[in-house]
């Protein structure tokens, strides 16, 4: 008897294991980014390519974004090769406040106001898990600026300055702990 449930207990595990959705490669070895982009909102149903980031001349160097339309391309997409701890990324998956105040923006000329007086531009960062596919995509952070206090999405969004330069730095973990650098520079047509 002891044998059959631990015979059970054994393929019922395994089933489990078998059935992640997202695999062991999406959830072990180290995190890295993948790509970084800046989809145009207005054009994306016409098909129209997004920005894509030049990746680091060395390692830990910036992901390299230029001649981005700061009134259409205002989403940083920051595309990882595996699943993070969202609570490393975002407060709640209710606000997307960056949770411990992990990113830092950098601004070579200063926001535009936002329309209501009293409201400040403010950087915001959204977890987006993704399911597994064949570039093995884990998971994307999304960053973007806007006026709406405690923004619960990048539907909230605003375009950036035209004629700026963006620099992003932070650091997040993933599901395991091992912390990962993201650098991104973005600059504005």
């Amino acid at each position: 008897m002891t044998k059959r449930i631990l015979a059970v207990l054994a393929i019922a595990a395994a089933t489990g294991l078998a059935c992640d959705p997202y695999g062991s490669d999406l959830n072990g070895g180290t995190p890295a980014i993948q790509q970084v982009v800046t989809p145009d909102p207005a054009n994306a149903a016409l098909g129209a390519p997004p920005n894509t980031a030049t990746a680091p001349a060395t390692p830990g160097g910036p992901w390299t974004l230029t001649g981005v339309d700061a009134s259409a391309n205002y989403l940083v997409f920051v595309i990882l090769n595996k699943l993070m701890d969202g609570a490393t990324v975002q407060q709640s998956t209710a606000s997307c406040v960056p949770a411990n105040n992990w990113l830092t923006v950098a601004e070579s000329k200063p926001a535009a106001p936002c329309a209501n007086v009293g409201e400040t531009p403010t950087w915001y960062a959204c977890y987006d898990p993704a399911s597994p596919d064949g570039t093995k995509q884990g998971a994307s952070i999304v960053i973007y600026r806007s006026c709406v206090p405690d923004s619960t999405g990048w539907g909230d969004a605003e375009p950036l300055t035209a004629g700026t330069t963006y620099t992003f730095s932070g650091s997040i973990k993933d599901k395991q702990g091992n912390a990962l650098e993201i650098p991104v520079s973005l600059t504005t047509n």
